[in-house]
């Protein structure tokens, strides 16, 4: 085939990077890669993006032979240059402030480099795919010091473990599977885009991969619950970084939400270090993997080393520690299981590592941890705090009843309560909407959407004023009461038929010891797993004796049923595991139960005090009754005929009178002393046991 050489430098493509050029023309002739492509492939010019690397692509198909082909080849490079170990400017301008920064031998510079040539033009990596195919990593280290003019054992040094780049994790080497050039060379994410498009600044090149944390707007005052762990980690935080201690980590775990980020960036203040944190997300704001974080830490660590104090966050590590199972259910994380021990047990910056869930992480990761401790959802005195900083901050105003309300939810953490107050704001007119109205809409929302239950309505709130003497309790409660302002550690079992007034009393009892109250119900303990009720009710315990609260247990026959009759092991565990709990616990315990008959004697025992809730007696009906009707402005009536015909419903509850005042909320008959005990009437009918009896004169109604 004749060769116009007019034709060729007529329509050459100036797109392609000359140092892809010059690295490919290298590759062909020097390296004689030629020959490799003349026996792997049907024709020289068969493959277009071959072509394009070395400045061909306008001869794609043409029928040449090898000794034509080669003459290309040497004429592409005399024009362009031949390839001397240098590439493009912006490449070298990168590669020389990133080695000012991690110290990066030459022979590091030059494998990095090449890196990121292979995974930046797409000619390039076909080229040396088609030359070299697979390659071992023996193989390889010689293929790379063949390119780029180095010894094999310079190669070698700067890809072995020791090396800056795979300390660093700048590359990834897969030493046991045979791959291409560019897939043997793992760069990490993101990296090669950095170094080819020149970015002026190594600063906006490494906060891909970590950066500073702004300085938090809290402070200690905000974690009064964890004010003794707070102590004991600045304490040490202070005294490894003043000795470089290596290997220094510590565990804050705990739902979404609750502080965790806040709360490192408060510990790392207190010690006067600058905190900075691998991210979870891109700057298009995609995830990144937990491989790719984990290799940013390393990053992070190998450039921080020498910075003094400094302290790193890698939130969401559940997410990136090796799984302890595969799909099916095999082992597959052991050959990462060491290298993660290595790496908690040589980091040379301490990391305060970030975990929402705790199931899953294996042990072998937790005990290497110096210190670890559980972040809960802040006490209700810290909610009502939290709650009011909100609301100011966005200029919102709720009553003090309500804003006592919400906080009494358990699981409400900063975050959720935070972001309501934000979208209501942004959302409305603060003058013409029912603030409390839309708030309490996100806030549920988020909680029925996180899988956690609503916040306690309103209309619970609403109920007649508490007294003790319209309780029918076999110990008197006032004299009680008093007792348990002396003693700070009690267990009372409170039983009786529902609606006697046991739950209220717990709220009572809180209300006048001026001690928060921790109600929790089956519905909150109970799990699905084996071991994880068990789990809840140790949490449970936990919880009340961080708050010093009241803790009340309503529904107890879930958990305290006679283990005699127990079918299954894990039924007996939760009564032991609650037992066991009840023991140790040293605040003031309450549990409610409609069912006494049914608890397992042994837990009967662990109670101070057992205390029957019965129906009310005829006299306390009557007082109720008269203190309804008197509550909607209906005249006192006459005593004798309604005592008389409230002692014919001898299953009367003050929650029967509760049940019937709300329901006249939405009835349009008056209040009044007959419609009431009809009302009264109905609700006793429907309870279980023998009906109602007419007497008397009571049977015309």
């Amino acid at each position: 085939m004749s060769i116009d050489p007019f034709k060729y430098h007529s329509t050459h493509n100036t797109k392609v990077s000359p140092v892809v050029q010059r690295i490919g023309l290298y590759i062909l002739l020097q390296l004689r890669g030629w020959k490799q492509l003349n026996r792997s492939t049907r024709s020289l010019t068969y493959n277009g993006s071959v072509l394009t690397a070395v400045g061909l692509e306008q001869h794609e198909d043409d029928d040449v032979s090898a000794s034509e082909f080669v003459s290309l080849l040497k004429a592409e490079q005399r024009r362009i240059g031949s390839f001397d170990g240098r590439f493009d400017k912006p490449l070298e301008q990168g590669l020389i402030q990133l080695s000012e920064q991690i110290e990066l031998t030459v022979a590091e510079q030059r494998v990095l480099g090449l890196a990121v040539m292979l995974h930046s033009y797409e000619p390039l990596e076909d080229l040396v795919s088609e030359v070299f195919g697979r390659l071992s990593l023996a193989k390889s280290r010689k293929v790379i010091a063949a390119i780029l003019q180095l010894a094999e054992a310079e190669v070698q040094q700067a890809l072995s473990g020791s090396g800056k780049l795979i300390q660093s994790g700048l590359i990834r080497i897969d030493k046991r599977d045979s791959y291409d050039l560019k897939s043997k060379l793992d760069l990490l994410d993101g990296l090669a885009d950095s170094l080819i498009s020149g970015e002026s600044e190594i600063e906006s090149l490494l906060q891909r991969y970590f950066r500073p944390v702004s300085p938090s707007l809290l402070s200690h005052c905000n974690f009064p619950h964890l004010a003794d762990e707070i102590r004991v980690a600045e304490r040490y935080l202070k005294r490894v970084l003043a000795d470089g201690d290596i290997g220094v980590n510590y565990l804050l775990y705990g739902p979404p939400g609750v502080g965790k980020t806040e709360l490192a960036s408060v510990l790392s203040q207190g010690v006067n270090c600058q905190l900075y944190e691998i991210p979870v997300s891109d700057s298009d704001g995609d995830p990144i993997s937990g491989e790719d974080r984990l290799r940013a830490l390393r990053l992070s660590q190998t450039l921080l080393t020498h910075q003094g104090s400094a302290v790193i966050l890698f939130d969401e590590i559940e997410d990136a520690f090796p799984a302890p199972f595969s799909f099916f259910g095999v082992r597959s994380h052991d050959r990462h299981k060491g290298w993660m021990n290595h790496q908690l047990e040589n980091n040379p910056v301490p990391v305060l590592w970030l975990c929402n869930e705790m199931e899953g992480l294996d042990s072998a990761y937790i005990r290497r941890f110096d210190i670890s401790f559980e972040v809960p959802v802040p006490p209700q005195a810290v909610r009502v705090t939290i709650l009011e900083q909100a609301l100011i901050a966005e200029k919102l105003s709720v009553s003090e009843r309500w804003l006592a309300r919400i906080a009494r939810h358990t699981q409400l953490s900063p975050a959720v309560m935070q972001a309501a107050c934000r979208v209501v704001k942004r959302s409305g007119d603060p003058e013409a909407d029912p603030i409390e109205k839309e708030l309490e809409m996100v806030l549920n929302g988020t909680l029925k959407a996180m899988g956690l239950p609503p916040l306690e309505r309103a209309a619970a709130t609403e109920r007649l004023p508490y007294r003790l003497d319209s309780l029918n309790a076999d110990t008197d409660l006032a004299q009680l009461i008093v007792g348990l302002t002396e003693e700070s550690q009690a267990r009372l079992c409170l039983y009786g038929p529902p609606g006697t007034g046991k739950t209220a009393f717990g709220h009572y009892v809180a209300e006048q010891l001026q001690r928060p109250l921790l109600i929790k119900r089956a519905s909150d303990l109970l799990g699905m797993y084996v071991g994880q009720t068990e789990k809840s009710i140790a949490a449970m315990f936990a919880q009340a004796d961080k708050e010093n609260a009241l803790l009340l247990l309503d529904e107890a026959d879930s958990f305290l049923r006679d283990r005699q009759g127990a079918d299954k092991s894990w039924e007996v565990t939760q009564v032991n595991e609650l037992l066991t709990q009840m023991e140790q616990f040293n605040g003031l315990f309450i549990c409610s139960t409609n069912l006494m008959e049914e608890l397992d004697a042994a837990s009967l025992r662990r109670f101070d005090l057992k205390i029957k809730f019965d129906f009310l007696n005829p006299s306390q009906s009557f007082l109720l009754f008269n203190e309804v009707l008197q509550s909607h402005g209906v005249k006192k009536e006459a005593a004798l005929v309604w005592q008389a015909k409230l002692s014919a419903l001898p299953t009367l509850t003050p929650g029967d009178f509760a049940t019937v005042v709300r329901q006249h909320r939405f009835l349009p008959e008056p209040m009044s002393a007959e419609g009431l005990y009809r009302a009264l009437r109905r609700e006793c009918e429907l309870k279980p046991g023998p009906k109602l009896q007419s007497i008397g004169f009571a049977a015309a109604l």
